[in-house]
């Protein structure tokens, strides 16, 4: 009986410890369009048919990288071969968006109001910027439907493209920056974030790329979608990722205790 019970503490403790975030996850999915790419879902590094030849309009994909400790904020990061600063010619970055239910924006297709995303980071963009620039936004609660948002357009055939800009509506609840950062190749950018972006060398190779990355504070055991494009919306960065509860020290020392006092139970007295 003894042994049996310290198998089973053992194995609690493993499953209790192993619900805590750790590393980076390539959280893209696959917009629907063009061909498939990388990793789950296909849309890393996939080429869309309306981008000109190049990255220079091309979006790669959507990481979210777990803190070093437990309690500290996550790093959502988009990546591309399109100038997010910049932009491309006159076409402009949009802002990000974010939702919090399990479908997301999945739960409201072409709808009028939200297209249900909860928030909105409203993005300062001002131009080419050096590399490491904060890039300032609001935070916008936009989960009523009374919110003007900007749309691609019909001629984009991403069934998710639209919206690509906060107008008007909501409610600003917050303030923050983003970290805007340039990499000459494909191979700096692998350095930067091992695992996120693997294969980008391989695939991409000596072309200039750019991230963007913001911090992200999420509630144990919740959900987050991701969503940016262009103003154009030849590309799209879509991404789901959920964060699971996290238990606290004491209910891993609570549930040792435990384990342990049913073994003692169990000795047969001598």
């Amino acid at each position: 009986m003894k042994t049996k019970m310290l198998v089973v503490l053992a194995v609690a403790v493993v499953v209790m410890a192993h619900v805590v975030p750790a590393g980076a996850d390539n959280i893209t999915m696959w917009d629907g369009y063009g061909p498939l790419g990388l990793g789950p879902g296909g849309e890393w590094a996939e080429v869309e048919p309306d981008c000109f030849p190049g990255w220079g309009w091309d979006l790669i994909g959507v990481a979210a990288t777990a803190p070093a400790e437990p309690g500290d904020p996550w790093q959502i990061t988009f990546a591309g071969g399109y100038n997010f600063a910049a932009g491309n010619g006159d076409i402009e970055s949009g802002d990000i968006f974010l939702a919090f239910s399990e479908d997301g924006p999945l739960d409201n297709p072409g709808d009028s109001g939200s297209w249900g995303y909860d928030m909105v980071l409203d993005m300062d963009w001002s131009g080419d910027m050096p590399s490491g620039s904060p890039i300032p936004f609001n935070i916008i609660d936009i989960s009523s439907d009374l919110v003007d948002l900007l749309l691609v357009g019909e001629s984009i055939n991403h069934p998710w493209a639209d919206p690509y800009r906060w107008s008007s509506g909501g409610t600003v609840v917050g303030s923050g920056s983003a970290s805007f950062q340039v990499y000459d190749n494909a191979a700096e950018l692998e350095a930067a974030f091992p695992g996120d972006f693997e294969g980008a060398n391989s695939l991409i190779g000596d072309v200039t790329l750019y991230t963007l990355s913001f911090e992200f504070s999420p509630q144990e055991d919740s959900v987050l979608w991701t969503h940016f494009t262009m103003e154009c919306g030849n590309d799209i960065l879509l991404g789901r990722t959920e964060f699971p509860a996290v238990p606290e020290p004491s209910t891993i020392s609570l549930l040792f205790m435990g384990c342990l006092g049913l073994v003692l139970r169990k000795r047969p007295r001598v």
